[in-house]
């Protein structure tokens, strides 16, 4: 993959994709372009797309992907001789299906929709409490098939819990 990376200031009139971008990417002048949207990312590729060219454009999505969490591993450091009480308390981390409440009991608990739940179970008494986590994110709120990239690489749970809960700028200028 060849790979670059570039800063394009958003202003009120869009962002500018400048020339050496565009060649870069081989994109001719007035071809259409296909932009994708989604949550913190817009992604422009060619409008008409071969076999070929989805199997290119998959391939270094995942190669970025694969660098993108090679930084937060660098961000977050490894277990290797990690003497931290508290990446123990991960090491049994549930990856299963995530509590889900319906949106009129979000509403009624004030939880937003993307908002993160603090469960406690009480065995004596039997009672399940749900409430509004403090932090927005936490370790839970990784997906499964990023935390199966993670996991493998040894990062420091601890750590990306942190960072998470904190809301810290990891990656960028």
């Amino acid at each position: 993959m060849n790979s670059k990376k570039f800063n394009a200031p958003c202003t009120e009139k869009g962002v500018t994709i400048n020339v050496a971008m565009q060649k870069l990417a081989g994109f001719r002048p007035e071809e259409a372009l296909s932009v994708h949207v989604n949550d913190g990312l817009i992604l422009l590729s060619k409008s008409k797309l071969t076999a070929k060219d989805l199997v290119d454009m998959a391939n270094n999505l995942y190669l970025l992907a694969g660098e993108l969490v090679s930084e937060l591993v660098d961000v977050c450091g490894t277990c290797d001789g990690c003497f931290l009480d508290e990446c123990d308390l991960f090491d049994a981390i549930d990856q299963g299906e995530p509590v889900q409440l319906r949106e009129d009991m979000r509403e009624a608990i004030g939880i937003p929709e993307d908002g993160a739940m603090e469960v406690t179970v009480d065995e004596e008494s039997g009672t399940i409490t749900v409430k509004a986590a403090e932090d927005k994110y936490d370790l839970y709120s990784v997906p499964p098939q990023i935390m199966a990239l993670l996991l493998p690489m040894g990062i420091c749970l601890s750590e990306l819990d942190m960072h998470l809960r904190q809301g810290d700028v990891v990656y960028g200028d």
